[in-house]
């Protein structure tokens, strides 16, 4: 907390500096909202509240795309890590939703978007096919390899808890309190199995003139 302050230092120049102070700012924000279910007076703001904290968490998620971005790595390129991050944001954020009521369209609109996310992950095996040794060809090589448990496990807890359950709810066919739980459980696996993936299957350029 003594150096916080450091965080506004490199607001001009720095992603990260930008990602704290967003996330801090959606933090208060979101307290903000919260507080104003329960105190009188804040009431009238609630809405506003909201739309603002909404807001500050787009923004704060953008400046963490970038953080990755800036380091010119294929895997991190800016349209794939908003694709995750955000995909993450709206799938995490739905289920929980779903814990306290169930909502047939939001189940869709998670199912849909847990499929595009795990599709696009998905695609990164194509990458094994190519003769050129690439960034993303060696991602898929450490996915299908060193690191195949988690993928397996990822894709299992994403397909049945992101796709397959959200689904059954959207389509009138599954319920309940025990179905929420399954999704938020399942969905929270499969996204920190994604996260986890996103970070130890990066792989760097190679130095000019190092070893092959």
């Amino acid at each position: 907390p003594l150096y916080a302050f450091r965080a506004f230092l490199g607001l001009g120049t720095s992603w990260l500096s930008r990602e704290i102070v967003g996330f801090s700012i959606f933090a208060a924000l979101a307290t903000a909202a919260a507080a104003s279910f329960f105190v009188p007076s804040l009431r009238p703001w609630s809405a506003p509240l909201e739309l603002a904290a909404a807001a500050a968490g787009v923004a704060a998620i953008a400046c963490s795309v970038m953080v990755y971005a800036a380091t010119r790595r294929e895997c991190w390129r800016a349209p794939a890590t908003s694709l995750r991050f955000f995909a993450t944001a709206f799938v995490l954020g739905a289920a929980t939703v779903m814990l306290g009521a169930t909502s047939p369209p939001l189940a869709r609109a998670l199912a849909v978007v847990a499929a595009l996310e795990l599709g696009y992950e998905a695609a990164l095996f194509r990458h094994l096919g190519r003769r050129q040794h690439t960034a993303l060809k060696r991602t898929a090589i450490l996915m299908k390899g060193d690191l195949a448990a988690v993928t397996a496990a990822r894709f299992a807890c994403g397909l049945v808890g992101g796709v397959l359950l959200p689904a059954l709810v959207g389509c009138g066919y599954a319920g309940g309190r025990g179905v929420a739980v399954a999704i938020f459980a399942l969905t929270l696996l499969g996204q920190l199995g994604e996260r986890w993936l996103f970070f130890t299957a990066a792989t760097a350029p190679k130095m000019p003139g190092g070893p092959g």
